[in-house]
């Protein structure tokens, strides 16, 4: 879903998103956030990617990864607010990449598959 000053969330298509959207985020484990800023002013779409993890349970079992060149420590604070507070360092929820997010799936592929790196020599 792309963000757009002009969208009326009061249109059939929106009126059906949003209960598909907020049905799939619960049911993932894996969120991947790209690129986008969470501004202030969009509270509506900070209100669904809360669904993805609402308490520490769903957190404990699930992991989100916000990449971006701009991301900052504790960016997602205001979607998740108590998610850093968790007891234990087994249990990491969120993880801040300052990156592109091309460098980050070369950086994974590596790392899931070793030999990758070595053909491209």
């Amino acid at each position: 879903m792309l963000p757009s000053r002009e969208q009326d969330y009061t249109q059939p298509y929106f009126r059906e998103l949003f209960p598909k959207m907020t049905r799939l985020l619960h049911d993932a484990t894996v969120l991947v956030i790209v690129g986008y800023s969470i501004p202030d002013e969009d509270a509506l779409l900070r209100f669904v990617l809360n669904h993805f993890a609402e308490n520490e349970e769903e957190r404990r079992k699930k992991r989100v990864f916000y990449i971006s060149p701009s991301a900052k420590p504790g960016q997602l604070r205001s979607v998740f607010p108590d998610a850093e507070s968790l007891p234990d360092a087994e249990s990491k929820f969120s993880y801040i990449i300052p990156s592109d997010f091309r460098s980050w799936v070369e950086q994974i592929n590596t790392k899931i598959n070793p030999e990758t790196k070595k053909e491209e020599k």
